[in-house]
C-alpha cells in the first residue's frame, strides 16, 4: 500500500508533488531517489542541486540500502554520457 498508508515513516503517494490536490506536507519523489542513489553509490553530481532526505521518512528500510541500488534521473538528458549507453543501437 503506497497511497493513504499508516505508516508515517514511509513516502506516501497522497502527499507526491505529483498529484493534485497535495497535501499540506508534500515531498518529490524524485529528489528522494536521488537521494537514495547518492547513498547507495550511484552518486550523479549535478551543479547547484543537493537532494534533502526529510527527516520524518525514518523507516528503517531506508537505512539499509544496497550498492546500485537506485539511479538518479534528475536532469538526465544533461549530463548523460554516451559510454553509459554503448550497448544500445545508434
Amino acid at each position: 500500500m503506497i497511497y493513504n498508508q499508516k505508516d508515517k515513516s514511509c513516502p506516501d503517494l497522497k502527499d507526491s508533488v505529483y498529484l493534485t490536490p497535495t497535501s499540506k506536507d508534500p515531498y518529490d519523489p524524485l529528489q528522494l531517489v536521488c537521494h537514495l542513489a547518492n547513498r547507495s553509490g550511484k552518486n550523479r553530481e549535478i551543479p547547484g542541486k543537493t537532494f534533502i532526505w526529510p527527516e520524518r521518512y525514518n523507516h528503517k528500510k531506508f537505512t539499509k540500502i544496497r550498492q546500485g541500488e537506485f539511479w538518479c534521473t534528475y536532469d538526465f538528458a544533461n549530463y548523460a554520457k554516451q559510454s553509459w549507453f554503448r550497448k544500445w543501437k545508434e
